[in-house]
């Protein structure tokens, strides 16, 4: 992927979001330099947040995993701290034909909170 000069970040949160995986998330980002956005969908980088009760909402949410498979197939980067890791997950269609050669239809290699670590396996993804 090429670099991002100033690049723009948008954090997806939902309520049962661990606080900490979001400050965290933030908090780095924004010393690095990059744009941390509330409400951009055309920002460079997409970050899914953890905590498990957040996570599932985000997961139920059939714009947010659109939004996903949106940012993957154009090449930005999506990452996920915890278990946000389900989320990523779940927006991979699992079936060949309109999705066959897609960004989103590759499982990459991921890593995650540990309790999701099995999900994540069987739902064929790398685990690092």
């Amino acid at each position: 992927m090429p670099l991002i000069h100033n690049p723009s970040t948008l954090i997806l949160f939902a309520n049962g979001t661990e606080e900490i995986a979001l400050l965290t998330c933030y908090d780095v980002l924004v010393r690095a330099g990059f744009a941390v956005r509330a409400a951009e969908p055309d920002a460079d980088i997409l970050i899914l947040t953890g905590g498990a009760a957040g996570a599932k909402t985000l997961t139920s949410a059939t714009e947010v995993l659109s939004l996903i498979r949106a940012y993957r197939d154009s090449g930005r980067w999506v990452g996920a701290i915890g278990t946000g890791t389900t989320t990523l997950v779940a927006s991979c269609p699992g079936e060949a034909g309109k999705t066959e050669g897609l960004e989103s239809a590759r499982k990459a290699r991921v890593t995650s909170h540990p309790s999701v670590k099995a999900a994540v396996v069987n739902a064929g993804w790398k685990y690092a």
